[in-house]
């Protein structure tokens, strides 16, 4: 068993909690953040989240903002995910029993530590009943989404997000470091005495993980997190169908530096 878990800066307070009792119960997980009291955007820490549920890399997911209905409604908006929104111990084991939910959204301004943790922890060890019936509905929530989901192509998630100015090699560099340790002490203040903060060290790890020789290979572009690929949020305004058409054109390719993509575009604009 493993799980995700994030939350925005409206749950920075309840992940610690979580983060304990999966400790204490020898529960593996996977913390996607974010890392700080400053305030963030819940989405982009529901999306990494609900990935790695959907990619088997952890089980199920937990996700924790002020109120949780924010992620929510981003979780319940993804292909293959189940987002119950739960504040009592009941609907969180209804919601796995019946509903086969495989995320769980709670709002730290509206529970407790203590029942936070009765909710995480019926979530997580309440099976789904896989009686015919549940199955039968849950079906027809997979063949609703198939009718109504648009598939995102690679593209699309590239022309998206790539944009920013932003310096690969040192992302490459810094995820080096954090890789093999090259550092002494704590990575976090290792990070912060290169005056980067701990959600913008990390973005920069992730992105340097699809980083070689400075340029950003495309092709690993779909196994990226939404967290990493935020990293790169454009500065400049794209147009989807320009981006894609010269990608078919081959006038931006694989491999291509991000600055040599942002100067193609705007020649084209």
């Amino acid at each position: 068993m493993k799980i995700a878990i994030g939350c925005d800066h409206g749950g920075i307070n309840l992940k610690p909690v979580l983060i304990d009792y999966l400790n204490k119960k020898g529960i593996a997980y996977e913390d996607f953040g974010c890392y700080e009291k400053t305030s963030v955007d819940y989405n982009d820490y529901a999306v990494p989240v609900c990935e790695a549920v959907l990619e088997k890399k952890c089980d199920l997911g937990i996700l924790i903002c002020g109120t949780g209905i924010g992620m929510s409604i981003v979780a319940n908006k993804i292909k293959g995910i189940r987002c119950g929104h739960c504040h009592d111990v009941f609907s969180a084991k209804m919601t796995r029993l019946h509903n086969d939910a495989n995320v769980l959204a709670v709002g730290e301004r509206v529970v407790g530590p203590g029942l936070f943790i009765e909710i995480a922890d019926a979530f997580i060890n309440t099976p789904f009943s896989g009686d015919e019936r549940h199955i039968r509905r849950v079906n027809k929530i997979k063949a609703m989404e198939e009718k109504n989901f648009k598939p995102i192509t690679k593209e699309k998630i590239i022309k998206q997000y790539i944009g920013r100015d932003v310096n690969l090699r040192f992302c490459e560099w810094i995820y080096k470091v954090k890789r093999d340790k090259q550092y002494s002490g704590d990575f976090i203040k290792w990070a912060k005495s290169k005056g980067l903060s701990k959600n913008t060290a990390y973005s920069y790890v992730q992105v340097g993980k699809y980083v070689k020789d400075g340029k950003f290979i495309f092709p690993n572009a779909e196994n990226m997190g939404y967290a990493a690929i935020l990293a790169c949020i454009p500065m400049i305004n794209k147009s989807e169908i320009l981006f894609i058409k010269l990608c078919k054109e081959k006038i931006i390719n694989d491999g291509m530096y991000v600055e040599d993509i942002k100067s193609t575009i705007c020649k084209y604009i």
